[in-house]
């Protein structure tokens, strides 16, 4: 009786193990996603991302124990033909307003310091050409940004 139970404890164990690592395609699946977000296919020759559509309004909230939170946005928008961007940071005793410019660079987007916003609550901590964040696509509409701390957010 034993040796049918781990006879029987193995078969189901190497059906489970099967059918977790032969059971899908990524690259089916990794197609499925691209077509449900607003991303470009086409591989470009001088690497092996795929470019991605950068514009948009990304946005996290973030709580800060409570009731207090932080609710961040980013908007990136092409001018001229060259990535911008607006990122604001709102919460307790922070309102942050600062205007980027962004470079892409293998399926990142590195967006740096231009100017504060006139409403920024004190206008330091940035010189111009600085990084301030990094963005990148993670799945879905959810994108990894990184100003120090990595965050998820969501484009709008």
């Amino acid at each position: 009786m034993k040796s049918k139970f781990l006879f029987l404890s193995f078969f189901v164990a190497a059906i489970m193990f099967f059918a977790a690592c032969g059971g899908s395609s990524e690259s089916s699946n990794q197609k499925d996603t691209n077509d449900e977000k607003n991303v470009n296919t086409e591989v470009d020759d001088n690497s092996n991302y795929i470019a991605i559509d950068w514009e948009g309004t990304y946005t996290f909230e973030e709580e800060a124990g409570g009731d207090r939170f932080y609710m961040y946005s980013l908007e990136v928008f092409l001018a001229d033909g060259y990535y911008q961007g607006f990122y604001s940071i709102d919460g307790y005793q922070t309102m942050t307003r600062l205007y980027l410019y962004g470079e892409e660079e293998d399926g990142v987007l590195y967006m740096y310091f231009d100017s504060y916003g006139e409403d920024d609550m004190f206008q330091n901590g940035y010189n111009p050409n600085d990084l301030v964040l990094t963005i990148s696509n993670s799945y879905d509409d959810i994108y990894i940004v990184n100003d120090g701390a990595e965050m998820e957010f969501v484009k709008q």
